[in-house]
């Protein structure tokens, strides 16, 4: 369980530490929304997994 905790904080800040600095540097709108669309589906994706795991 810790280690699924730990892999997705890490898989989390990973995505943003790569699309934060694209996304500040372009300002493109469509860009923002698409890269804030991905950040919202891992962290759903790790919800999910989280949760399934107590089960």
């Amino acid at each position: 369980m810790r280690f699924n905790v730990l892999a997705g904080i890490v898989a989390m800040t990973l995505f943003v530490g790569y699309y934060g600095p694209i996304v500040i540097k372009l300002k493109e709108l469509p860009l923002t929304i698409v890269v804030i669309g991905g950040i919202v589906l891992v962290a759903v994706d790790l919800w999910e997994s989280l949760r399934d795991s107590n089960r």
